[in-house]
């Protein structure tokens, strides 16, 4: 390895509390062969250990990590860490894949020294150990779990100069801010994109986030955690789906992103079940931003809607209330500033059709559909709805630039009337509905717009770099034959397979997720299929 990567490495794990350098340290026991059973960061269950983990040779691993960048271990320290080191000694390993009384093997890490008297202590605690199934207290410090993650990455890491400029790019970012993507996704590209299989790929671009997300695991920015996992998710995806080499090693890989993602969404909602009070909107000065105030109301109303929808991550009941209040209960205005927002929108249609049983979110979905078309009938561009290849920053700029004193943005050059990406398979989810009378409202104005789509010649660029074999297409409702409503039924019911891998269509929600981050891929064809993984409908 480089000395400027190995640098790198060094740098960032002097400086990261526990949670910061958690996802590394299991990535680099994954590549060693582990398999990890269970981790804290994953879910609400608590077991007394941070990680447990199965060797290759079947030995049972317990770890408790310790954040202590830049220091030791003091014997005041390791005096206070006594009742949690007793409980990873000698609380027994509770777990399904786990036979009762398994003895373990306890782990202290810390990314800190330790000092001479701590392991004078250490070697007295472990002298006095009782139990048939207690095993001696090990520590893992510094020296050691940095060459663990180096040894990881000397096989692992990108060696394109294109990329290593991006990786720096991006650890240079203060994590308070949004996660830069015009270098984040060509990174995910350059390391997930080969003519080759490469057994290297996977893990690569996971220990690579591991350490690039760090700075946004200290500020606490779950919002942009979410972002980051859900696109390496789904590029981690779509590049195994490619192979036949290799998919049950790289499960392992793809199982952990996928977990480490659920364990931000879940840490999203607690800490707005937690702080939203006393800190709305992740914003102390939400009037700073004004511009943003609503569309990012809707933002996080659809994160939580998706966690909802998500079956698999464990919300406690505080959380699960909070986020009913939020998304059934709140009332979003002015958010509908560019289609990008939509997918957001529909992860909140589909979480209320299935915490309610109101009319409430059909009523949302007509004015959500009669919104778009009425903007985008405008003559005016400003009242126009840009596309969702557009970021929100990009649409504020364009909406508000003579007050932002920006005279022309890209948005200018390009037109969006009498246009729209989402309001035909809106239109169909409602008629799937069988709400006949509102589908007459809208039917005039639709058939008077041009409906978009990129259509994708594979389903491995389903992620969201750009394809270069990807086409744009613009459609009219045909129109030239007289249709009936049961025509439009029929329309509504035709469910065409989405072009994305089987192993994505396998998590839906994973998909959704991902398509609040690249709007551009949630096509017609997903959409319908999405309504019908989350709904039940009338037709």
């Amino acid at each position: 390895m480089s000395s400027e990567r190995e640098k790198l490495i060094e740098i960032w794990l002097d400086s990261a509390g526990e949670r910061q350098y958690q996802f590394a340290f299991r990535n680099a026991l994954l590549w060693a062969g582990h398999t990890i059973l269970h981790d804290t960061s994953h879910t609400a269950l608590e077991l007394g250990k941070d990680i447990i983990a199965r060797s290759p040779m079947g030995d049972l691993f317990a770890y408790q990590l310790k954040g202590n960048p830049g220091s030791r271990i003091t014997i005041a320290q390791w005096q206070s860490l006594i009742p949690q080191i007793q409980t990873l000694v000698y609380q027994p390993v509770m777990h399904p894949a786990v036979r009762p009384g398994t003895p373990h093997i306890p782990v202290l890490v810390t990314n800190g020294e330790i000092h001479e008297d701590v392991y004078a202590a250490i070697s007295g605690f472990n002298h006095s150990i009782l139990g048939p199934n207690a095993q001696p207290l090990q520590v893992i410090t510094r020296g050691p779990l940095l060459k663990q993650v180096i040894d990881a990455a000397d096989t692992l890491w990108p060696i394109s100069i294109s990329a290593q400029r991006n990786v720096l790019n991006i650890y240079a970012s203060n994590g308070d801010d949004e996660a830069p993507l015009e270098e984040f996704i060509p990174l995910l590209a350059n390391i997930l994109t080969s003519n080759n299989y490469n057994h290297t790929a996977i893990p690569a671009a996971h220990l690579l986030v591991s350490i690039l997300s760090s700075h946004w695991i200290e500020s606490k920015n779950y919002y942009e955690l979410i972002k980051m996992y859900s696109l390496l998710a789904v590029h981690a995806i779509c590049y195994q789906s490619q192979w036949k080499r290799s998919k049950q090693r790289d499960e392992k890989f793809v199982e952990e992103i996928v977990a480490n993602l659920k364990s931000h969404i879940y840490s999203f909602a607690r800490e707005l079940a937690t702080n939203y009070k006393d800190k709305p909107l992740i914003n102390r000065d939400t009037f700073s931003e004004f511009s943003y105030y609503h569309p990012r109301k809707k933002i996080i109303s659809g994160i939580l809607a998706a966690a909802i929808l998500d079956k698999t991550i464990e919300l406690d009941d505080s959380t699960r209330d909070f986020i009913w209040d939020f998304v059934c209960k709140e009332k979003h205005s002015s958010f509908l500033l560019w289609e990008g927002i939509i997918p957001f929108c529909l992860a909140e249609f589909w979480a209320m059709s299935n915490i309610q049983g109101t009319i409430e979110p059909h009523r949302r979905l007509f004015a959500l559909v009669n919104g778009i078309l009425q903007c985008n009938r405008a003559e005016n561009p400003l009242e126009n709805l840009p596309g969702p290849y557009y970021s929100l920053g990009q649409v504020v700029e364009h909406k508000y630039g003579p007050f932002l004193g920006v005279l022309r943005s890209e948005i200018d050059m390009d037109s969006h009337r009498k246009r729209s990406w989402f309001a035909e398979p809106l239109f169909f989810m409602l008629a799937r509905r069988n709400y006949k009378s509102w589908c007459q409202l809208l039917w005039p104005e639709l058939t008077r717009f041009l409906h978009c789509r990129t259509r994708l010649k594979k389903a491995e660029d389903f992620v969201a770099s750009r394809s270069e074999t990807a086409v744009t297409e613009d459609t009219l409702i045909d129109v030239s034959s007289q249709k009936t409503w049961d025509d439009v039924i029929e329309d509504a019911k035709l469910l065409n397979t989405p072009l994305i891998p089987e192993q994505l269509r396998a998590r839906p929600s994973l998909v959704l997720l991902y398509c609040m981050f690249a709007p551009q891929r949630m096509d017609r064809d997903v959409i319908l299929w999405l309504d019908r993984q989350f709904c039940h409908t009338w037709h």
